[in-house]
């Protein structure tokens, strides 16, 4: 698709994720990260790929998603864990639970995704974080998934996980607490859906 664009200064978006960028200081992922950049493996290379083309009159643009991007009738990670939950009797989390998940909800990144493609901008590479939450502890969110099941929220080993979650059990481990504060002031994106908490309380497993 890039090489489809070469001198256009057309922008192309590449929606990656935040699950593997990495912050080497262990502090709160902002847009400046990157992750995995092996060739062939992981978003990373692909946004280094989109990344190679900025210089060839291409606009990149990298859209970063948070581990769950809620909403109705949302069958990512959220139900995954729940279903988990349903499985094993309790809803897991790994630990103490005290990782965190960043959280957006489905409308808002919507929204950006349209702002992105219809804001100006004289950069060749720009990165957009779709975070509405930068950080809610793992812990926290079992335990609202158990409420609504009415199961408890319990710690489990990564091999109790896998079999009911598959590779989503290493996402449940994983610490991903990130900011959009550049992001909403950059494309003028002030997210304001309803949020996780109450998107669980009110559309998940009903």
């Amino acid at each position: 698709m890039c090489e489809s664009l070469i001198g256009t200064n057309k922008k192309i978006v590449v929606t990656s994720g935040m699950v593997l960028q990495d912050k080497e200081d262990g502090s709160m992922k902002d847009e400046t990260c990157f992750g995995d950049t092996v060739e062939g493996r992981g978003r990373g290379f692909a946004e280094m790929v989109a990344k190679s083309y900025t210089d060839k009159g291409v606009k990149a643009i990298i859209f970063r998603l948070p581990p769950t991007v809620h909403g109705t009738n949302d069958h990512g990670f959220i139900t995954i864990v729940g279903n988990a939950g349903k499985a094993l009797g309790y809803v897991p989390y790994i630990g103490e639970g005290t990782n965190s998940w960043c959280a957006v909800n489905v409308l808002d990144a919507a929204e950006l995704y349209v702002n992105t493609i219809e804001t100006e901008f004289e950069e060749n590479f720009v990165v957009a974080h779709a975070i509405q939450e930068s950080a809610i502890p793992f812990k926290s969110i079992a335990e609202t998934i158990g409420e609504k099941l009415n199961l408890e929220a319990k710690p489990a080993t990564l091999e109790q996980i896998m079999p009911v979650a598959g590779f989503v059990a290493y996402a449940v481990g994983f610490d991903v607490a990130t900011s959009s504060a550049a992001t909403q002031k950059k494309f003028n994106w002030e997210p304001k859906n309803i949020k996780l908490f109450e998107d669980i309380k009110e559309n998940y497993f009903n």
